[in-house]
């Protein structure tokens, strides 16, 4: 079969991006011939094609006629279709609020994947499209890529957050405070932080305790780690055999993550530590969710969708090929916008530094300090400083 795979970038390692290279690469290793679409490329399309999979930033470079499109994304998903109008379309809901995961609404969506229900209501309540036409497919984990620790300590000896929004400044903080208290070192493994890796695999098992959400959760549950489910969103619950299927169901993603980042709460959750629940959970996730068997179904779904006929309409077509054009002339506005934006506050940064040295210089100066002096009284009667 010839599939083409899209997504709305291919720069760094993000959830959609990594599902991407591990689908075309699993697809490519079944012996269908696979192509990757992507209007901003980066490092990590480099890599996907070095492992022998087209990857290009044009559709008129795709060197096949597919007979499936595996979409994500409004933007990408709407220049496949209009690009080749005529080939069924699997569209799959990885973000119940990313505005870019909108569906377009085109015949040529023959089914929806969302990956938990909280995407598959997206789908149904917020765009009204049929639940008939959607079949939850859950994410995966490459357990060939991640392979699980051979030991596991008594007692938390590291922990990790593994997030591209952690940085030392935001909700990482309150992680910080509860690990210290409980003298647990904590690293940060992420974009935000600036220690972003395409290869977590060689560093998840050496933690104990991992924070993540979503497919970060389960590369570390699948490495053998005790996962405490938060991101930005904020805080969940330590992951265990008597809720992983509940939080399975939601991708251990957002809709759990209804807690606040309070260190007390972190903490609470630490001291759930257990080894052997590390290890049963991440036993189960191997047996369960592993990448071939996902993959499996997705294969049966682009088997279903092949064989449906699209019919064509043209004028539809014409319409949604002006909303694009449109998208793109919004897009580079803001674009341009967010320069804008950065030169203005570069300015502003470069102005408050000018002040503060002013202010620094008048505070310094003799003349401040004996007029601090002189207007002590008046200032101790008025119960200013």
């Amino acid at each position: 079969m010839k599939i083409l795979i899209t997504n709305i970038w291919l720069v760094g390692t993000g959830g959609t991006e990594m599902y991407t290279k591990e689908l075309a690469l699993s697809l490519k290793k079944r012996g269908h011939e696979v192509g990757v679409y992507s209007p901003e490329l980066g490092a990590l399309a480099q890599s996907i094609q070095e492992a022998g999979v087209a990857v290009v930033d044009s559709l008129d470079q795709l060197k096949f006629r597919p007979d499936v499109i595996h979409t994500h994304q409004f933007r990408p998903s709407l220049e496949a279709i209009l690009f080749f109008p005529e080939i069924p379309v699997v569209y799959v809901l990885h973000d119940r609020e990313f505005p870019g995961d909108f569906p377009p609404d085109l015949p040529q969506i023959v089914r929806h994947i969302p990956v938990d229900k909280r995407c598959l209501q997206r789908l149904i309540v917020d765009n009204q499209i049929s639940e008939r036409a959607c079949s939850i497919i859950p994410n995966w984990v490459n357990t060939q890529r991640f392979k699980q620790k051979q030991e596991w300590n008594l007692h938390p000896k590291r922990a990790a957050v593994f997030s591209n929004y952690a940085t030392k400044d935001n909700y990482a903080v309150a992680i910080q405070e509860a690990c210290q208290v409980l003298n647990i070192p904590l690293d940060i493994i992420g974009h935000g932080a600036g220690t972003a890796t395409q290869y977590p695999e060689k560093m998840l098992w050496k933690y104990d305790v991992v924070f993540a959400k979503a497919k970060a959760a389960m590369e570390a549950m699948a490495s053998g780690a005790f996962v405490i489910l938060c991101d930005f969103k904020g805080l969940g619950e330590a992951v265990s055999l008597d809720n992983f299927e509940h939080l399975r169901t939601y991708n251990f993603g957002a809709q759990i993550l209804t807690k606040p980042h309070d260190s007390s709460l972190i903490i609470k959750e630490l001291k759930k530590y257990n080894r052997d629940t590390a290890k049963k959970v991440s036993n189960h996730l191997r047996e369960s969710a592993g990448l071939e068997e996902v993959v499996d179904e997705l294969c049966a779904v682009y088997t279903q969708a092949k064989d449906q006929e699209i019919e064509s309409q043209p004028q539809k077509q014409a319409n949604y090929q002006s909303i694009l054009r449109l998208l793109q002339k919004e897009e580079g506005r803001v674009k341009n916008l967010q320069q804008n934006l950065s030169m203005e506050n570069s300015e502003l940064q470069a102005r408050i530094q000018e002040l503060q040295l002013i202010n620094k210089e008048i505070t310094q100066s003799w003349s401040f300090k004996l007029g601090r002096i002189l207007t002590a009284p008046l200032r101790l009667l008025l119960g200013k400083k």
